[in-house]
């Protein structure tokens, strides 16, 4: 964790040091869109980081932030992109799976080995996987800049029981933190069910739900930690947001020659942020969250139930998504052989 935070700060560095000067024309300001609200730390990160890109550029180039989905909702911010409402935004691709179906690959249960793992694959080919599956449906304006990794996402946090195996779900309706995450609750033996976010505390509390799936910042940045009693301590896989950029607003806004080094900017920004998303999914997951839910951490054996029972959606996502998802899982596996 230290060398990841200290990589982090190095690019950050860098970035600083090496403004660009002789830009003519004047300032142009891009629109971000982040459905995440102000406390988020995806937001407080970026937030830190606009002046810097200014900076860089010789204050050429400003990024004005939107966040709370005050600019595009989590569901349309792939397609608003797209048409140019946002210039610039993060994207959890999986809230695109039930019209690419290949988006849903960063959720599929019991693929990722780790986080290095799941980095890699994303650094040597994924990446341009998933701009070329945007350009197969028809989102031909989007440049997939990079990936942060948010950190692991759990299966179960509820009020009723302490879930050990898949099969103590039976009985549960558990809210899933996006399309993949119903399914793999409906495999588990469990409801899987559909609450807006901004609803979930609220449902849990009176009973409409029993608990819910989620990363770490969901269950600290909206509170669900507070309602709930009972975690389950196995991940299942590992989550994304991913930086796109419409690329008409890039090529319309941006002055040529600062087009490339706005990227490269980006790229960096991205890159050095998982350092900081993965500090903070361990302190929340360590120190925030225990204080309110009793943890249970699985043996071996329950930890092969869980991969198991994610095994029928691994299969399904392969029959939907072709030869793209073939050479996708030829690149997942290579980079996270256990």
């Amino acid at each position: 964790m230290k060398k990841l935070l200290l990589t982090a700060l190095c690019v950050l560095f860098l970035l600083v040091v090496m403004p660009l000067h002789g830009v003519a024309g004047g300032a142009v300001t891009l629109k971000m869109a982040m459905y995440q609200p102000a406390n988020h730390a995806f937001v407080r990160y970026y937030t830190a980081m606009m002046p810097m890109v200014e900076k860089i550029t010789g204050g050429k180039i400003k990024i004005k932030i939107y966040h709370s989905a005050t600019l595009l909702r989590s569901t349309e911010m792939d397609v608003g992109i797209n048409k140019g409402v946002a210039d610039i935004g993060f994207s959890y691709p999986p809230m695109m799976s039930a019209s690419i179906p290949f988006l849903g690959l960063t959720d599929l249960p019991g693929i990722w080995r780790d986080t290095k793992g799941f980095n890699d694959a994303f650094d040597n080919g994924l990446t341009e996987l998933y701009e070329e599956a945007y350009y197969q449906a028809g989102l031909t304006n989007l440049k997939v800049i990079g990936l942060t990794n948010i950190g692991f996402w759990y299966p179960c946090a509820n009020t009723k029981k302490e879930v050990r195996v898949p099969a103590d779900m039976k009985g549960l309706k558990i809210k899933g933190m996006g399309r993949m995450h119903v399914k793999y609750v409906d495999a588990c033996g469990g409801t899987g069910v559909n609450v807006p976010i901004a609803e979930c505390y609220e449902s849990i509390e009176r009973g409409v739900i029993d608990g819910c799936t989620g990363f770490t910042s969901n269950f600290v940045s909206w509170k669900l930690m507070e309602p709930c009693k009972y975690f389950v301590d196995f991940a299942p896989g590992l989550g994304p947001m991913m930086l796109i950029v419409n690329k008409k607003s890039l090529e319309r806004k941006v002055p040529k020659e600062l087009r490339e080094p706005l990227l490269e900017i980006l790229t960096l920004l991205v890159k050095a942020h998982r350092g900081v998303m993965l500090a903070d999914d361990a302190y929340n997951h360590d120190i925030v969250m225990p204080q309110h839910m009793k943890y249970y951490r699985p043996n071996a054996e329950e930890r092969k139930a869980w991969i198991e029972a994610g095994r029928p959606l691994v299969e399904e996502w392969l029959s939907k998504t072709g030869a793209l998802g073939k050479k996708a899982m030829e690149i997942v596996e290579k980079y996270n052989q256990r």
